[in-house]
């Protein structure tokens, strides 16, 4: 993976009026890691055409506002696998907004471009383009990331097959890659308005002689907002806590060592963790209840938990 530095981020425009930014070497040569500029039109023009044009091709995701594929772009002396989402901008209140704004898929390019550079993990952003007075067609490309699992599978059904000693290390692995996660966003003046455990992306998880990674590749809820504050920690604390109270495979013991960890991390004292969760816990059944009641006439989007 080339490292966020050793690229700049430059213009590009395509025929039928596509235009929006790619990641090229920052020397400008192509090389068999990172394309061109001169390799990206005809990448990109394949992925707006036909992505089953692609090699490897593969449809992740359809939805009439959405489309999520798996492939390999290549070039002149190298090849890559990516991710390619695409977002359509449907109804006349949406197409106004975003005539006064760039393209989703450019946002959330930007985003992970600052994440990158505070230091956090998230899939390497490629290109975005977008098309239209309204943007009402956009791409963004990202370099493909494997051997990931969420934290929502994991409590779900892989702790539950681990024995005992080593579950113990992998959850203690766990738990500190989170809250570096946490105190990482904090950091850097960002937020996440959705982090629950579906959304947080886990690297080397299951292996206690391996550093457990956090990887974010939800972007949409990303913000920066600068300075934390108590309602804002507090906040996030809810949502992720919510989204794994049922979980049988979390234990409150897990929560106690999060909870530790995380307000000495942030400079609070320890002692204080036993209040928190006294705080936490209502809250998080009550978001859950909430979350039942929105969802309860659905016939998927809901497992039980949020």
């Amino acid at each position: 993976m080339c490292d966020v530095q050793a690229r700049k981020t430059t213009s590009i425009r395509l025929s039928n009026g596509w235009r929006g930014v790619v990641r090229v070497p920052a020397n400008g040569e192509g090389s068999s890691d990172c394309p061109a500029l001169a390799d990206w039109p005809a990448i990109l023009s394949a992925l707006c055409r036909d992505p089953a044009s692609m090699d490897d091709y593969s449809l992740l995701k359809q939805s009439p506002d959405a489309q999520v594929v798996s492939a390999s772009m290549s070039w002149n002396g190298g090849a890559r696998h990516i991710i390619g989402k695409r977002d359509l901008v449907t109804g006349l209140a949406a197409k106004c907004v975003s005539a006064f704004r760039s393209s989703r898929a450019r946002r959330n390019f930007d985003r992970a471009l600052v994440l990158l550079r505070a230091g956090l993990r998230t899939a390497q952003p490629l290109a975005a383009i977008e098309r239209g007075a309204f943007k009402n067609d956009a791409w963004m490309v990202a370099q493909r990331v494997d051997g990931l699992i969420d934290l929502d599978q994991v409590a779900l059904m892989s702790l539950a097959r681990i024995d005992t000693a080593r579950s113990r290390v992998i959850r203690n692995q766990g738990i500190s890659a989170i809250v570096d996660f946490l105190v990482g966003l904090e950091q850097a003046g960002l937020s996440h308005r959705d982090l629950k455990a579906s959304n947080i992306l886990l690297a080397g998880w299951d292996d206690a002689a391996t550093e457990t990674r956090v990887v974010l590749v939800d972007l949409d809820g990303l913000t920066a907002r600068g300075e934390w504050n108590e309602q804002r920690r507090r906040k996030t604390l809810v949502r992720l806590a919510a989204s794994l109270l049922e979980y049988p495979s979390i234990t409150r013991a897990d929560y106690g060592r999060f909870l530790r960890q995380y307000i000495t991390s942030i400079g609070d004292t320890r002692s204080k963790w036993k209040v928190l969760y006294r705080q936490l816990a209502p809250q998080a059944r009550n978001y859950v209840g909430r979350a039942r009641g929105r969802k309860k006439d659905k016939i998927d989007g809901f497992g039980g938990i949020y």
